[in-house]
């Protein structure tokens, strides 16, 4: 349906003043903000069957010139389509276009002045069985070719939508409160924010001046003054346009950093780190490979741990120190464990204790732990036990939380469609769970890296496949069981593959430890500093 006419319109008429930065925006150097602007006053009538759009969208285009006056001093890179140019392909492939150029930490606003209309949901993921649709210059868009981009943005990108259009409710993706959704919100990294000008049965109304939603926007902006978030923004918009319309406010894993900014502001709400690195230096052993893994200890001393292959027939612990730069051992010795293999994990606690996880093949029928003692030099076992968690495989991967607590993460292959976190209890001798949750991140796999600090926080590594084309370190918040991220970032390092392995100091630095293909002939030490 088009947009309605409306020939007198509220309080209206704000001249833009010179817009100032939000106070306490970082340096654009490390956030920048992307905008893409689209209006159109007509449409094609020979592919919209005879209908020129013509009524109600006559001030588009100048809702198109409101926004980029509110974004442009914010430092916005602004890019428009009007009319004519918005065609389909041309919104969509711009789109992807400016994606592109985005990183954790960006921030990217769609905003879109025209006709919205509602066709018959095909794929069965609308509770009201109506795609709600964006009409430019040729063709219509449809929620779900919006969604199908969305879920292809890097995470830490935020996206805030904006479509002043009739139906305009649920246009930004394909769902309804309530409703089953839709699988590609699973795969939904960047985080998105929608205000549209009106719900799905709603009409949002316009005239020559432009759209009454966005006019009430660039009243409400006031010039950059409005200080709230983006909720209390849309309400304020509401309180002018309430006996036209209702703008609807909707969120698309939305972390609370993100909603609790204002409005379009660039800044990353989240802390921008891992930006730099710190020692990188060769070690004391030539290049490794699958047999060897490595393990941080206290005052980061590196634990090299050889499972196989070993002269004395035993797993061997080869602890490189701190203080030399990983160029001497403070310790060289055989364990009392057999040789393992990958079907073992090897963590360590605050006291340097070697904590074993047998994952399968387990006389227990069940994952297994046990731990050698840093007293005894590892030659004693104070941890012999089965735990409550069944066998496992390599969709599992393991950390050791601040009180000894074992962290697992069941990657891929679960019920609920996320990666899950179930954390068995030292306390309890590991039978029983402390939590069991899905988290908010997707299925994963062995491009991931989990890790845990000392407040219980979970560290996520990405090594490659990444939109910033670096290393990527998200972290998911004990205090959210979980559900929210408090930082999502690139980082100093590049992509990373299987030749590295990944640990987290006490001070939250990163050790990256390149095994192999190393220019040095080493296996070398690369710390990205918090």
């Amino acid at each position: 349906m088009k947009k309605r006419v409306l020939s007198v319109f509220l309080c209206v008429g704000v001249v833009l003043a010179c817009l100032c930065f939000f106070p306490g925006q970082v340096d654009a150097a490390q956030s920048k903000g992307v905008a893409l602007l689209v209006g159109l006053t007509s449409v094609d009538p020979s592919t919209h069957g005879g209908w020129d759009g013509t009524s109600g969208c006559g001030g588009c285009e100048l809702d198109v010139d409101r926004m980029s006056n509110i974004l442009t001093p914010l430092g916005y890179q602004v890019n428009t389509l009007k009319t004519a140019q918005a065609t389909r392909s041309a919104v969509l492939n711009k789109i992807q276009t400016l994606k592109a150029t985005l990183q954790p930490g960006d921030i990217f606003v769609f905003y879109y002045s025209g006709h919205g209309s509602q066709t018959t949901d095909l794929n069965g993921d609308e509770s009201d069985a109506n795609d709600e649709c964006l009409v430019t210059y040729d063709m219509d868009i449809i929620d779900d070719d919006l969604n199908a981009i969305w879920t292809t943005f890097p995470a830490g990108v935020r996206i805030v939508m904006v479509s002043d259009s009739c139906h305009s409710g649920t246009v930004y993706k394909n769902t309804d409160v309530g409703f089953k959704l839709d699988l590609d919100e699973k795969a939904m990294q960047a985080e998105l924010i929608h205000i549209g000008g009106c719900r799905d049965n709603q009409y949002s109304y316009g005239n020559l001046n432009g759209g009454l939603f966005t006019i009430a926007l660039d009243d409400v902006w006031n010039g950059g003054a409005f200080t709230g978030n983006y909720s209390q923004f849309r309400d304020e918009i509401y309180s002018i346009v309430s006996g036209y319309q209702t703008p609807s406010y909707e969120e698309y894993n939305a972390g609370e950093g993100f909603r609790n900014q204002k409005p379009f502001t660039i800044a990353s709400p989240y802390k921008i780190t891992y930006q730099r690195m710190g020692l990188q230096t060769t070690t004391a052993v030539g290049q490794t490979n699958d047999a060897f893994t490595f393990v941080l200890g206290s005052g980061n001393d590196l634990y090299m741990i050889k499972k196989n292959g070993t002269g004395s027939g035993k797993t061997e612990l080869h602890m490189m120190t701190a203080v030399s730069n990983y160029k001497r051992f403070g310790i060289q010795v055989a364990t009392a464990i057999h040789q393992t293999d990958d079907n073992f994990e090897f963590l360590l606690d605050a006291q340097n204790n070697l904590y074993i996880i047998k994952k399968a093949g387990t006389g227990s029928g069940k994952t297994e732990v046990f731990a050698l003692s840093a007293a005894s030099r590892y030659q004693k076992f104070t941890i012999m036990t089965s735990t409550a968690l069944p066998q496992t495989d390599d969709t599992f991967a393991f950390a050791m939380g601040p009180n000894r607590d074992i962290f697992t993460f069941k990657m891929s292959g679960t019920g609920s469609g996320k990666t899950e976190i179930h954390v068995l209890s030292a306390a309890n001798g590991y039978k029983k769970f402390t939590l069991q949750v899905a988290s908010a991140i997707h299925q994963t796999d062995d491009n991931f890296v989990f890790l845990v600090d000392s407040v219980n926080d979970v560290y996520i590594i990405k090594k490659s496949g990444t939109g910033s084309g670096t290393t990527e370190v998200f972290v998911l918040s004990a205090a959210s069981r979980y559900q929210r991220f408090t930082l999502m970032t690139g980082t100093a390092l590049p992509q990373t593959n299987d030749s590295f392995e990944f640990q987290l100091a006490a001070n939250r630095d990163i050790f990256a430890i390149k095994k192999n293909g190393t220019g040095s002939g080493k296996t070398e030490v690369h710390v990205v500093l918090y």
